[in-house]
């Protein structure tokens, strides 16, 4: 806006980034969760390769963010039936 600008933490909940995992090429959406310390990557199909401490990279297919930002990396992930669930440290 003209006179001030709004802004939205990746770990709000209502954030939703498409990101990838930078070493192994893995796909997803980052999910906020209200945590200052972490957020979620969703949407990862289970045929992806994921490994810890991999950076998650934003990756410009939405309107907000441009590729290439980097917004965390990942801390845990698990197998939930036909996708992973990956939790990111910002």
């Amino acid at each position: 806006y003209k006179y001030f600008s709004k802004i939205l933490l990746i770990t709000d909940k209502r954030s939703k980034v498409s990101v990838f995992a930078n070493n192994t090429g893995a796909v997803g959406i980052s999910i906020g969760k209200n945590k200052i310390n972490s957020f979620n990557m969703g949407y990862v199909s289970h045929l992806s390769k994921i490994e810890n401490q991999d950076l998650i990279i934003s990756s410009g297919q939405g309107l907000i963010f441009p590729e290439g930002f980097c917004l965390g990396k990942i801390k845990k992930f698990k197998l939930d039936n036909l996708s992973y669930k990956i939790g990111i440290e910002p």
